[in-house]
C-alpha cells in the first residue's frame, strides 16, 4: 500500500530542485538537520514525544523551524509546511524525532508516512533515532525507496501481525545525546505511560 502511494505521489507531483547556487550544499543541509534535531530533542518532553519541523533557505541562508511542532504523541507528528514556512522561504528538507521505545517501535527506521512526506514534497527527510542519537537521511531523488533497512513484524491495532520493509536511510550525523528507553521505564513502573 505504501509503495503504491509513493509511486502515485512521484507521478502526480512534478520534481523541482534548487540550483546549486540557490541553496546550500548537501553537507550544509545535513548539518542544519543535526542542529534542528538536537534542538527538537531538548524541547519540553522532547524524549517522550515526536517533534518535527522544516529546513528552509531564506535570503540565501539555511535555517530550521525555531519551534518544532508536536502532537504530544510518541509515534506521530504533523509537519504543516505551509504554517511553518515564512514568505520567501524555499523548503529544502523535513525533520522529526523518533523517541526511544525499543520494544514497540523501530526508531532507527523511516515509517511509510515519513517516506510519503519526502516524496510528496520532493525533499530529503531526516529522523533522529533517540536510542542512539544518530540522524538518518532519506532523499527521494537518489534513493527511491531501495535504501537499506530491514523487514520487521509490526502489530496492528486489531492484534494481527504484518511484515513490512522499513528503510534506514544513511546516517549523516549524531546529536551527541540519547534519550531514555521508554520501554524499559514502563517495565520498571509496571504500566504503560503512553
Amino acid at each position: 500500500m505504501a509503495r503504491m502511494l509513493i509511486a502515485l505521489l512521484m507521478a502526480a507531483v512534478p520534481f523541482t530542485s534548487l540550483a546549486a547556487d540557490e541553496a546550500a550544499d548537501e553537507t550544509g543541509v545535513q548539518q542544519t538537520a543535526v542542529r534542528a534535531l538536537r534542538w527538537a530533542f531538548f524541547a519540553q518532553n522532547g524524549y517522550r514525544w515526536e517533534y518535527g519541523g522544516i529546513i528552509v533557505v531564506h535570503d540565501g541562508q539555511l535555517g530550521h523551524s525555531i519551534v518544532p511542532g508536536t502532537m504530544k504523541m510518541i509515534d506521530a507528528v504533523e509537519i504543516d509546511v505551509e504554517k511553518l514556512r515564512a514568505p520567501g522561504d524555499t523548503l529544502v528538507a523535513l525533520y522529526h524525532t523518533h523517541p526511544c521505545k525499543s520494544k514497540e517501535y523501530f526508531p532507527q527506521y523511516f515509517s511509510p508516512n515519513d517516506l510519503i512526506s519526502a516524496f510528496f514534497y520532493h525533499v530529503p527527510t531526516f529522523i533522529l533515532d533517540e536510542c542512539t542519537g544518530d540522524v538518518h537521511e532519506f532523499d527521494p531523488a537518489p534513493n527511491h525507496a531501495a535504501y537499506g533497512g530491514a523487514f520487521v513484524t509490526v502489530l496492528r491495532k486489531d492484534g494481527s501481525e504484518r511484515r513490512v520493509h522499513l528503510l534506514a536511510g544513511q546516517i549523516v550525523g549524531n546529536i551527541g545525546e540519547t534519550g531514555p528507553d521508554l520501554s524499559l521505564i514502563e517495565e520498571l513502573m509496571g504500566r504503560k505511560m503512553y
